[in-house]
């Protein structure tokens, strides 16, 4: 049998940790940390019908984070790179620790983001 570096995770929303807020999002949260062993996580973000406002910051303690948009649009705006629109298929692998801000999103924005290890630090950024 082959050696895996660790198990294969198949992750489920947790409804224990619907709704809470994170980043000016709802958040809906999956048992991806859980099961991984703290490898992974995985949640997911919606606009909610509301724009939130978000101050510049970075995520902390991740190695990696990839986000896919499911729905609606989003602009962001990245250190180093400027003003990015995601759109609905849209994937984003971000190093750790990179300046960025919601602009604006539709109303309709939900998107996916794992994040390796588990656990994302939000951390504000003074202009």
């Amino acid at each position: 049998m082959t050696e895996l570096k660790f198990p294969l995770v198949i992750t489920h929303l947790d409804p224990n940790k619907a709704g809470e807020v994170y980043e000016g999002f709802a958040s809906q949260e999956t048992d991806a940390a859980e099961r991984s062993g703290g490898q992974f996580g995985i949640h997911y973000l919606s606009a909610k019908g509301s724009i939130p406002e978000i101050p510049e910051h970075i995520h902390t303690n991740i190695d990696e984070q990839v986000s896919v948009v499911l729905d609606g649009w989003c602009e962001l705006e990245y250190e180093g790179v400027g003003l990015v629109r995601l759109e609905k298929g849209t994937t984003v692998i971000a190093p750790p620790e990179i300046r960025h801000t919601f602009v604006r999103c539709s109303e309709d924005f939900v998107v996916m983001e794992m994040s390796s290890p588990a656990g994302i630090n939000v951390v504000p950024v003074e202009a």
